[in-house]
């Protein structure tokens, strides 16, 4: 769990670099911080191989879109700078996968880099929990998912990943992902216009 870890250097200073990147920022409807937190404990609770340096790349996953715009070469430069050459590795492998799924491109978790799939994986569950919740507890959920038609079809993206990554991440992480996946195509079924 992410708490083994929270005095170890490199995660406290992930966790400094992401509180000043993060300010003023929203990921799903919430603090941008508190969503690198919960993937970070995801990740740490589901995934117990999860080193410091894992821990803290997923702190700062979302750091080329958040850091001050000086270049997104120097953020990478800036985390292995601070954090390690691994860090930053993981960070653009993760900035990658975000792109390709955000283009429409299919699932291809890079299966011979655990450390990548792990975080990422940590990532979707958490931000697919957060969109459903949402969507659950919205005053009028109908509204609620038309405003979000591309979360609906990218359920079958999901689908593919989960199955993709399903035999390489440790069973309680693919179980957790699952589970998101299943409620997303189960929103998907229920809100996508026919």
């Amino acid at each position: 769990m992410v708490m083994r870890f929270r005095t170890h250097p490199i995660v406290s200073t992930a966790l400094d670099l992401a509180r000043g990147w993060c300010d003023g920022h929203e990921i799903d409807g919430a603090p941008a911080l508190a969503h690198a937190v919960k993937v970070a404990v995801v990740l740490g609770r589901h995934a117990p191989c999860a080193t410091p340096e894992l821990i803290a790349a997923v702190l700062v996953h979302d750091s080329p879109e958040f850091a001050p715009q000086a270049g997104v070469r120097d953020v990478y430069d800036v985390l292995t700078a601070e954090l390690s050459g691994e860090v930053a590795r993981v960070v653009q492998a993760l900035a990658a996968e975000h792109a390709r799924m955000d283009s429409g491109g299919s699932a291809e978790p890079p299966l011979d880099d655990l450390p990548t799939v792990l975080a990422s994986a940590a990532d979707k569950a958490v931000s697919l929990a957060s969109v459903l919740d949402r969507g659950e507890t919205a005053p009028d959920p109908d509204a609620y998912w038309r405003a979000r038609p591309a979360f609906l079809t990218a359920a079958p993206y999901f689908r593919d990943y989960y199955s993709r990554a399903a035999g390489v991440i440790p069973r309680p992480l693919a179980d957790v992902l699952r589970v998101m996946v299943i409620r997303a195509e189960l929103a998907a079924c229920r809100h996508t216009p026919v």
